[in-house]
């Protein structure tokens, strides 16, 4: 049974807590040889269970752990953290405060104290710390972690990340016109449609009020953040109910690129702050870069040279492809000579309608010929509209610079990636026998 004479007490007592017996045991050669009565209640130990090995009182992960701290006891207390296991099998936290047990050789008084309810406190308190508790979004000390971060992890790697900040538009005519209770509700609906269109690695904090900021770690590319902040763009302004109230904003982005808009925090925070005013002054809805980079990371305007090389042999479908390449290099056009707004996105509305059209089009000879893949294939057609939408949102000279880089890149893509699966499809099928 666990060693209870007096002489063991009286030294664990001496050696660890000047009195109080607590919840403290003797552990030699990989067992708990004496227990206090403490320790046996805490751990659901009988007073005749005998010594108690610690592979039985540890979870299996810290066991080898905790051996070698005992192992290499000395005089001077040192506090081991683990999990330990009661005889019921209940797992908790524990502190294992220890020292040399001087005249037992190989042994060491132990103090176990659950530490649960502390650590979970911790815990609380810090996940408080870092959240806005309106919204549940992280707060401002997260974002200012978060971007620290993921600053020094680019340093390190050489990658580039994506900062934007964002900025309600009409908020305060919803808060005025229907009272802050309202106001509050809209920024929870916000929130959740921000976290819905991120992902699980993206940071999405609430500034205060109605100012929301993003650290993206895997847009890289001046492309792939302006797809997010487009993305956040169309989220936001669909239309909404709030306490059963109909509710529309809209919301102003600035989009920021280390290391081309910034090489540290404070560069990259004025650079997406500065596109969030632009885009203020560029009409609203919509998202901005800024007017200056301090790297060489400025996106130019391609145009796609079109010929028969192209062609993948289905008249239909190589005729619509080249039809795509000249309107693109029609919306270049009107990029290079700098014509306003308006041009441009009706420019873009013809692409976009034409592009529509060749899905359909393509679509229909799936179905018609039976050929596998339909439903995939549509889902992708989905997306590709729905990324070029997103790229166009920011209808300055900037934006659509980027947007005629990743049009370029998405016919590019579309033509070698689908469609000369489909050709290749359509072909078997139509094969003589």
């Amino acid at each position: 049974m666990l060693a209870t004479n007096a002489s063991l007490e009286a030294f664990a007592t001496h050696a660890l807590l000047g009195g109080s017996l607590a919840a403290v045991g003797i552990v030699h050669r990989g067992a708990f040889v004496y227990a206090s009565d403490g320790l046996r209640r805490s751990m659901g130990w009988s007073a005749d269970a005998g010594s108690v090995a610690l592979e039985v009182a540890l979870v299996p992960s810290d066991r080898k752990r905790v051996e070698a701290a005992i192992a290499a006891v000395t005089d001077v207390r040192r506090v081991v953290e683990c999990r330990m296991l009661r005889a019921g099998g209940t797992e908790f936290d524990a502190e294992l405060a220890m020292v040399r047990a001087v005249g037992l050789p190989d042994a060491a008084v132990v103090l176990c104290t659950d530490v649960t309810a502390h650590r979970r406190a911790t815990q609380e308190l810090s996940y408080l710390a870092f959240i806005d508790p309106l919204t549940g979004l992280g707060n401002r000390a997260l974002f200012a972690d978060r971007l620290r971060d993921t600053l020094m992890e680019a340093r390190r790697t050489g990658r580039s990340f994506a900062v934007l900040f964002a900025d309600l538009d009409d908020f305060k005519a919803v808060n005025d016109t229907y009272g802050h209770d309202v106001g509050d509700a809209l920024l929870r609906e916000v929130a959740g449609r921000l976290r819905a269109i991120t992902r699980d690695s993206d940071t999405v904090a609430r500034l205060g009020g109605d100012d929301f900021a993003f650290v993206l770690p895997q847009s890289g590319t001046p492309q792939v953040a302006a797809l997010v902040a487009g993305r956040i763009v169309l989220a936001v302004s669909e239309p909404m109910r709030v306490r059963d109230l109909p509710v529309r904003v809209g919301i102003s982005v600035g989009v920021a690129v280390y290391p081309d808009h910034g090489r540290d925090q404070d560069a990259l925070v004025a650079a997406a702050d500065s596109g969030v005013y632009a885009s203020k002054r560029g009409g609203r809805n919509r998202y901005t870069f800024p007017e200056h980079a301090e790297g060489h990371g400025v996106v130019h305007a391609e145009f796609i040279a079109w010929d028969d090389t192209r062609n993948l042999g289905v008249d239909l479908i190589d005729t619509q492809h080249a039809r795509l390449a000249a309107l693109i290099n029609d919306l270049g056009e009107d990029l290079k000579f700098g014509r306003d707004r308006d041009r441009l996105l009706r420019s873009l509305t013809t692409l976009v309608d034409y592009t529509e059209k060749h899905f359909w089009s393509e679509e229909t000879l799936m179905r018609t010929n039976d050929l596998p893949g339909l439903e995939s294939h549509a889902r992708a057609h989905t997306q590709l509209l729905e990324d070029v939408r997103c790229m166009s949102i920011g209808l300055d000279e900037k934006s659509m610079m980027l947007t005629m880089r990743y049009l370029y890149e998405w016919l590019v893509r579309h033509v070698e990636t689908y469609d000369r699966a489909l050709v290749a499809a359509l072909s078997a099928a139509v094969k003589p026998a």
